[in-house]
């Protein structure tokens, strides 16, 4: 019988980016985070979120914006990069040390708002402040993204000694928050078993091949991001992020496959770059956005912008392979979709 052990810094960490996540992103997640049932229950814990843990400096901004794919800098290329270092010395001691190499930090940060350059390219770049404000000058985004661009740009080491520091500051208040209420993570954990565990995750359509990996499973359960449904996986080992009230996300999940909208399904298919795509999966079972850069001539941001769409659609669902994110079709939303048709073959008399 396979162990569960858990682990307190990864989701320590993802709720401590949750915290100025949801303070930039407040519409995004009242409409991507919040469950169907409780909108309102869900706008009160951010309200609480934010008179919990204080002002936020607007220089954050370009570390936890939300691009249209959901993802924000920090939590990509800070937290989900580093889950091969979640059972032995990640924690935020650890995430200040990497955020210690600036040119580094500001590579990937070059790379996640510019999805077309390639790391070498990326890294030419750190030190060439002309053509970096050509290349937000050229790109497509608001005005408002720009000029926090612009802005990062222009002194990136400050605007990341601030990140570190408030990083520090917020990580004070957190650490009480969690002395005060980890016991409803010590009371879901006593009670998990790994076949209770592979019921609850059933819905996800999550398939994982036991036997073959670590005798180790790795849960970390947050406090605030609540409803955090996170799989990270490699060869070896197997990790879940949780929120505290995952069950509840999780039959959520299931409410929305059986009322799935029909309108937005069918948005998310009403273009042929987007019908190949599924053809492809279809094909293959699974692909990630650099095959199909390559397979159809898209530039990084055009991939996104096509799996997104089809990601929000419920469509194609997702899961990581260590740093990889492989997309496949949601086979029980295109079965919805059938059922959800059918209705129209019955002709009226």
């Amino acid at each position: 019988m396979k162990n569960i052990k858990l682990l307190k810094e990864p989701a320590y960490v993802m709720d401590l980016s949750y915290v100025f996540f949801t303070h930039f992103n407040k519409e995004y997640c009242q409409r991507h985070h919040a469950l169907n049932s409780d909108d309102e229950g869900y706008q009160k814990h951010l309200e609480q979120i934010s008179e919990q843990f204080g002002e936020i400096p607007s220089e954050l901004y370009v570390f936890f914006h939300a691009l249209d794919n959901g993802r924000g800098f920090f939590t990509q290329n800070y937290v989900n990069r580093y889950s091969q270092h979640f059972s032995s010395d990640f924690n935020l001691s650890f995430v200040l040390k990497e955020l210690s190499n600036y040119p580094k930090v500001i590579e990937r940060l070059i790379r996640f708002y510019f999805h077309d350059l390639e790391k070498a390219e990326a890294a030419e770049l750190v030190n060439d402040r002309d053509r970096l404000f050509d290349l937000v000058k050229s790109s497509d985004y608001s005005d408002t993204e720009k000029s926090r661009l612009y802005e990062f740009f222009m002194s990136p080491v400050s605007y990341i000694q601030k990140l570190q520091y408030e990083l520090m500051q917020k990580d004070v208040l957190l650490t009480a928050y969690y002395e005060k209420n980890y016991t409803l993570i010590l009371d879901i954990y006593n009670k998990l078993t790994l076949d209770l565990l592979s019921k609850q995750i059933e819905p996800l359509d999550v398939k994982f091949d036991w036997d073959n990996r670590t005798e180790e499973l790795y849960l970390s359960f947050g406090l605030l991001n609540k409803y955090l449904v996170c799989t990270l996986m490699d060869e070896k080992e197997i990790f879940f992020l949780l929120g505290y009230d995952y069950v509840t996300a999780i039959n959520d999940v299931v409410q929305k496959r059986a009322g799935f909208k029909l309108d937005e399904v069918g948005s998310a298919l009403a273009e042929e770059s987007r019908v190949q795509i599924l053809e492809l999966m279809h094909e293959r079972g699974e692909i990630n956005c650099k095959e199909l850069e390559k397979i159809f001539s898209f530039s990084g941001s055009t991939a996104y912008h096509h799996l997104s769409l089809m990601v929000r659609s419920g469509v194609v669902k997702t899961h990581n392979v260590g740093k990889t994110v492989y997309y496949s079709i949601n086979h029980s939303c295109i079965e919805n979709l059938i059922d959800y048709l059918k209705k129209y073959t019955d002709k009226k008399k």
